[in-house]
């Protein structure tokens, strides 16, 4: 994303890439969730 000038030149690369961005973010979300829950079973075990 950091080329400006992408979506003009290759709009199928720019979309791909904003797909992949999508996916990761939310595969980060998903985990970051996950550890809070689990960081929350651990903290309710001590």
């Amino acid at each position: 994303m950091a080329d400006p000038d992408l979506y003009a030149r290759e709009p199928a690369a720019f979309d791909r890439l904003r797909k992949a961005i999508d996916a990761a973010r939310a595969e980060k979300d998903a985990a970051e969730l996950r550890w809070l829950e689990l960081a929350g079973q651990v903290e309710a075990l001590s």
